[in-house]
């Protein structure tokens, strides 16, 4: 918890840091971890997001994920929103705030250096706001029956008249958004909806938890989301409601990660997606070292690499693969350009089948 507001109508902001990496076998890899000469940068100054007027005036909460990295001279930089609740406009606040954060830079060697891969998931929390409002549950299951009956658009216009009070409300609502996207085959509204209903633990009960993650999978396998697949199958394998065909499914895609072939994960620049600043930015996480690009269609700007204890951003090209250090650990690849931007992620195994133009991007 960073502290609490000025403001006595929003005392309840709560901030949670996570300084990542993850560890580099958890994308599937035997890679080379950070070794222990690097120390992670540390927070020194923390300042509260604003809570937005609007969500105070109506009592609502909600949440911010974002990414950032940070300088050698302990600024925070190139701060990115990685997902949100839909209602109360905090993501202004937050990209506001986050700037005026100030770090302890990491260190190499001894030395500062810049540090991406880090995460702030900050939650907007009313006092007495816990839980979901006896007056909401009925609501939400008439919608249900409504998407059961095959009454779509009005199981959608009752969803934005049923105005959330807290992020337990909220997951909900993303339950219904992708339970009416699901009947109307829109697999990637549907993906959106359910990472939503997800994005902060506890929100959702243990068999509402169970049925998303498994369905969660199922649409990260179809969209050849591999390394997305096998983060969600860790929170799947937490619950132990894990299925045998999932495990099957598991080890023949952690075969296939290690193995000759080279990985193709296909890109979209969510137009649909109103929180970032400006450009689209497509966010996955890297399976292996060695990447390029195919099959571009649209403006696709730049290339940023955010790992545990290093940074690069370059111009985009097509012609070209990058090359990340494995000293560099677990990494996360942002894509910047315009809103409906597709393209197609091809990662290469180790010393087979990489381009000519090989970048090696310098520690």
């Amino acid at each position: 918890m960073i502290g609490r507001l000025a403001n006595p109508f929003a005392v309840a902001l709560v901030a949670v840091a996570h300084a990542f990496p993850a560890s580099a076998t958890e994308s599937g890899l035997d890679t080379t971890s950070i070794t222990g000469s690097f120390a992670p940068a540390k927070p020194v100054k923390r300042e509260n997001p604003r809570y937005p007027t609007k969500a105070v005036a109506g009592a609502m909460g909600g949440w911010v994920r974002a990414s950032f990295c940070v300088e050698p001279s302990g600024a925070v930089a190139d701060v990115i929103i990685k997902g949100s609740s839909r209602a109360g406009g905090f993501e202004p606040n937050v990209l506001a705030a986050l700037p005026r954060w100030r770090y302890q830079p990491a260190q190499f060697r001894g030395q500062p250096i810049r540090q991406c891969g880090l995460e702030v998931l900050l939650q907007f929390e009313m006092p007495g706001a816990k839980g979901v409002r006896a007056e909401f549950m009925p609501k939400w299951q008439a919608i249900v029956s409504l998407v059961t009956n095959g009454q779509l658009d009005e199981a959608a216009t009752q969803i934005d008249a049923l105005e959330s009070w807290n992020n337990y409300e909220e997951a909900r609502l993303d339950v219904l958004r992708a339970y009416i996207a699901r009947a109307r085959g829109d697999s990637t509204a549907e993906l959106r909806a359910w990472n939503a209903a997800l994005s902060l633990p506890g929100n959702l009960e243990p068999a509402l938890l169970a049925n998303a993650l498994h369905r969660v999978f199922a649409l990260n396998l179809q969209a050849k989301q591999l390394a997305t697949a096998l983060a969600n199958y860790r929170s799947l394998e937490a619950t132990g409601a894990q299925t045998d065909a999932e495990r099957e499914a598991v080890k023949e895609l952690t075969e296939a990660i290690r193995g000759p072939a080279m990985l193709v994960t296909p890109g979209l620049m969510d137009e649909n997606d109103e929180r970032q600043v400006g450009a689209a930015v497509w966010r996955v996480p890297l399976l292996r070292t060695a990447f390029g690009f195919h099959d571009v269609n649209g403006n696709v700007a730049r290339v940023e690499v955010r790992c545990a204890d290093h940074g690069y951003v370059g111009p985009f090209a097509i012609d070209q693969t990058w090359n990340i250090p494995l000293s560099w650990g677990a990494c996360s690849l942002y894509v910047h350009g315009d809103g409906g931007a597709t393209l197609n992620l091809i990662e290469y195994p180790a010393e087979n089948g990489q381009p000519s133009q090989l970048r090696t991007i310098d520690p």
